[in-house]
C-alpha cells in the first residue's frame, strides 16, 4: 500500500474534495428524496383506493422499486461526467495554486535572505571605510539579485527532477 506523507497541500486538497462531494450529495439528494417521498405517499393513497373502493389487494411495491432504481441510476449517470470534470478541474487548480505559492515562497525567501546578507556584508565592508551608504545599498541589491537567481535555479532543478521521475515511472510501467 502506497502511503503518502501528509503535507499541507494534500490535506487542503482532501478537505476540499470531501467538501465538494458532501455538497453534491446534499444538493442532489434533496430533490430525489422529495420525489421518492411523494411517490410513496401516492402509492399508499392508491393502495387504499384499491382496497376500499375496488376490493382488490394492494399494489405491489416491486414496480416502484424497479422504477426508483432506474431513475436513480440514470440520475447518477447524468451527473457523473460533470462531477468528474469538476473534480479534475478542482485538482488542477489546487495543484497549480499550491505550486505557484510554493514557487513564490522559495524565490522570495532566497531573494530576501540574499538581500539581507548582502546588506550585512555591505555594512561590514563599508563602515571601516566610511562608504557604508554606498556599500550597503550595493550589497543589498547584489545579494537580492543573487538570491533571486539561486531561487529560480532551485525551481528549475526541482522541475527537472520531477520530469525525470515521471520518465522513470513511465519507463517502468
Amino acid at each position: 500500500m502506497n502511503q503518502e506523507s501528509m503535507t499541507t497541500g494534500l490535506l487542503i486538497r482532501r478537505v476540499l474534495a470531501l467538501s465538494l462531494i458532501g455538497f453534491l450529495v446534499v444538493t442532489f439528494s434533496g430533490p430525489l428524496a422529495v420525489l421518492i417521498g411523494f411517490a410513496l405517499v401516492g402509492w399508499v393513497v392508491y393502495s387504499l383506493y384499491l382496497m376500499i373502493f375496488k376490493q382488490q389487494p394492494p399494489a405491489s411495491l416491486a414496480p416502484f422499486f424497479h422504477w426508483t432504481r432506474r431513475v436513480t441510476v440514470r440520475a447518477f449517470r447524468v451527473i457523473r461526467w460533470p462531477v468528474v470534470k469538476l473534480w479534475q478541474g478542482a485538482r488542477g487548480i489546487t495543484g497549480l495554486t499550491l505550486g505557484t505559492l510554493q514557487s513564490v515562497y522559495t524565490v522570495g525567501c532566497e531573494a530576501v535572505s540574499g538581500g539581507v546578507l548582502g546588506a550585512a556584508l555591505g555594512v561590514v565592508v563599508g563602515v571601516p571605510t566610511q562608504w557604508d551608504h554606498v556599500s550597503v545599498a550595493a550589497g543589498g541589491v547584489a545579494g537580492a539579485l543573487l538570491g533571486l537567481y539561486l531561487g529560480l535555479q532551485h525551481l528549475r532543478t526541482q522541475r527537472r527532477l520531477q520530469a525525470k521521475q515521471k520518465q522513470l515511472v513511465a519507463s517502468l510501467s
